[in-house]
């Protein structure tokens, strides 16, 4: 019986959202404070970091609305 691509798209979520909940406990709750964890946490905190820079110009025809 073939697998439908729904089931295997939805198994794979799951898979991914768990080993990036996996990931995060584990930068946030590692049992080593040493002065490497401070740097993992917000090196990852600094990567999560998105910036709004507005929107971009509306260009029609070569004219800028």
């Amino acid at each position: 019986m073939p697998v439908s691509f729904a089931h295997l798209k939805s198994t794979i979520q799951k898979q991914i959202r768990n080993a990036y909940w996996s990931y995060l406990e584990s930068v946030i709750f590692s049992d080593t404070q040493g002065p490497g964890h401070k740097k993992k946490f917000y090196n990852f905190v600094k990567h999560k970091k998105t910036e709004n820079i507005g929107i971009a110009p509306l260009n029609s025809e070569g004219q800028t609305h």
